[in-house]
């Protein structure tokens, strides 16, 4: 974790001693987060029931408990949970060599003082104080540099002057000044005896916890906030594995966050290569050569990725934020977005600009997307073609998504055909409503002679208020109040039934074929036919919040009412025969499974809309 964050629980892990996680799970994981954040190596995760069947996790060594029995010189790192379902076995075998850690929290010694303040009295003290509270913890009151708020009440608590702390108290900082004030306090107080609450120091309307943040973080320094860069480190963990473990990577920007960025991939194992910028004032930093951003014009990119780590301090905000005019350094370099270079805050997917849809609530601007159709990539030469198809749906098909790296399958069908164009409307987030809305608006328009939806995993997963599927996020900035409409309690599979009942409806009526597809994820591809690169993927992601919790159920219940509608097309066991790895995470495919993808379709449509 950040030093001394409220939910640091690694204070006690030898610093002398070969580390070890216990287990190889989400949970393994989040410990794994964690002494990244902490700059605690790792050299080991234990296959606690010697049967994983994934790829190794980093450069780090599977092991067994018969191996942990022979290692005295090891320490284990398990979880609250871990230790209580193997808690016999681990007192018996690891006596004194195992920390437990308990995930989500708050630091033991927050929960045993006896004399606790929150520093802010103020939004982000009160945040704190709630999460306390859910965990059970006390405090005194609060602590306030503002002499107006001293003597009075924050939260049913006394506000006191920071001269009443004395050296046995414990503080935590919860508030946007906390370096100014971590300095002051520590002329008082015990280094370990001061804890800041990085989270909710940030703005936000509610409590932010540990499992909404559990990210990895960059110390800014000189009074800076620090920087959240990877808020979904599994996600990102998952990408480096498909995309930069067999890469040499070039750090791009020499700054107060390149040693940390180096120590991070170093605790990873990744291969940095060099680093480049455009000053250049020693030929090494910390033992890598250092290059001109310049030179990169020669260089063989094909085994390389640049990330870009440049930051700049932002007047109007008052803080350090990423420098996306490197990217248009890199590209005028002759460097594709993705392809060949990342930003070290969003390396997932290739960088876009979200804009606001006035009814469909945002669309996405991606590099190669079309300027006569917004929100379409156009595939094929539409002058030439004779038949017209549209493609619908969410990330699965967005052509942007992993732009210039990975083709979607709409671009792969559009090679099939000679006088066919496609275009391809499918927006990350979109689920079968927002399908449906932009058909009526935009599809429409271009007249085509079979539209295409490809959904199921944003329906499933559908975000907004419970009883109000329409309804996503408040767009109304400027109204006191919302309205939701008339109250609709649909469940899941029937929206998506209706959903894609009205389009085919609305296809008919503009003289459209219609298709729609029910998409397959790698919970529905057959265990035996799992890749060792997929059963890493499906054993360390969150089953409590990925979709492979609840999407069996929902396709099953969608393929049961979909029997009776000829035009829906079940895919869901599309890879059911493919041994080899289609998927880059839980949901989203490689190039072979988009070739996959494109060959069932083509077949498909081939042979029941375009003879």
């Amino acid at each position: 974790m950040m030093k001394n964050d409220i939910y640091d629980n690694l204070t006690a892990v030898p610093s002398d001693k070969e580390i070890a996680i216990w287990g190889i799970c989400n949970e393994s994981m989040e410990i794994f987060t964690q002494t990244i954040n902490a700059r605690i190596k790792i050299k080991y995760f234990v296959d606690e029931f010697g049967d994983y069947k994934g790829e190794p996790i980093f450069d780090t060594k599977i092991l067994t408990r018969n191996d942990l029995m022979c290692a005295s010189q090891m320490h284990v790192l398990i979880s609250r949970t871990q230790y209580d379902v193997n808690r016999i076995w681990i007192e018996e075998h690891l006596k004194g060599r195992y920390h437990i850690i308990d995930l989500g929290v708050i630091n033991a010694d927050i929960k045993n003082s006896r004399s606790l303040y929150i520093y802010g009295a103020g939004d982000a003290g009160k945040r704190t104080l709630q999460i306390l509270k859910e965990q059970n913890v006390e405090i005194k009151g609060f602590i306030d540099s503002n002499i107006d708020k001293v003597g009075e009440y924050w939260c049913y608590y006394p506000v006191f002057s920071p001269e009443i702390l004395q050296e046995s108290d414990t503080v935590i900082i919860s508030t946007v000044y906390y370096p100014e004030i971590y300095n002051t306090v520590s002329l008082k107080i015990s280094l370990e005896d001061i804890y800041i609450d990085y989270r909710n120091c940030r703005r936000s309307q509610t409590p932010i916890r540990y499992k909404d943040m559990n990210a990895i973080w960059i110390d800014l320094g000189n009074g800076m906030m620090p920087m959240q860069i990877w808020p979904n480190p599994v996600a990102v963990y998952q990408l480096f594995w498909n995309d930069f473990m067999d890469k040499k990577l070039i750090l791009y920007g020499i700054n107060e966050i390149t040693r940390q960025v180096i120590d991070i991939f170093n605790l990873m194992g990744l291969q940095i290569h060099y680093l480049v910028d455009e000053e250049i004032t020693h030929s090494l930093y910390e033992g890598y050569p250092v290059k001109n951003i310049y030179d990169l014009v020669y260089e063989d990119m094909q085994d390389k990725i640049v990330v870009s780590i440049k930051v700049d301090f932002d007047q109007t905000k008052k803080c350090r934020r990423l420098v996306l005019k490197s990217g248009e350094i890199l590209k005028e370099l002759g460097l594709r977005i993705y392809l060949q270079y990342r930003f070290i805050t969003d390396p997932l997917f290739a960088w876009k600009a979200t804009i606001r849809d006035l009814l469909l609530d945002y669309c996405l601007a991606y590099e190669n997307i079309s300027e006569k159709y917004p929100g379409f990539f156009v595939f094929g030469d539409e002058e030439k073609a004779t038949r017209r198809i549209v493609v619908l749906g969410g990330s699965t098909s967005d052509a942007g998504m992993y732009e210039n790296l990975v083709k979607s399958w709409p671009e792969y069908l559009a090679e099939k055909f000679d006088n066919v164009v496609i275009y391809d409307g499918a927006i990350s987030g979109y689920d079968s409503i927002r399908e449906c809305l932009k058909l009526l608006r935009d599809v429409t328009q271009l007249k085509p002679d079979l539209i295409i939806s490809y959904s199921g995993g944003n329906d499933v997963l559908r975000p907004g208020i419970e009883g109000y599927p329409f309804t996503r996020r408040n767009m109304s900035r400027h109204c006191s109040t919302d309205c939701l409409g008339v109250r609709n309690d649909i469940c899941k599979s029937d929206n998506w039934i209706m959903m894609e009942r009205y389009m085919k409806a609305m296809a008919e009526i503009n003289g459209s074929d219609f298709l729609a597809i029910l998409h397959p994820v790698l919970c529905t591809k057959k265990q035996e036919a799992l890749s060792s690169t997929e059963w890493r993927t499906i054993t360390l992601c969150d089953k409590e919040a990925d979709i492979i919790k609840v999407y069996p159920e929902f396709a099953k219940e969608v393929k049961e009412k979909m029997r009776q509608y000829s035009w829906m097309y079940d895919l869901t066991d599309a890879f059911d025969d493919v041994q080899e790895s289609v998927y880059r995470d839980t949901v989203h495919l490689n190039d072979l499974g988009n070739q996959i993808v494109a060959d069932k379709i083509y077949s498909f449509i081939n042979k029941n809309y375009l003879r």
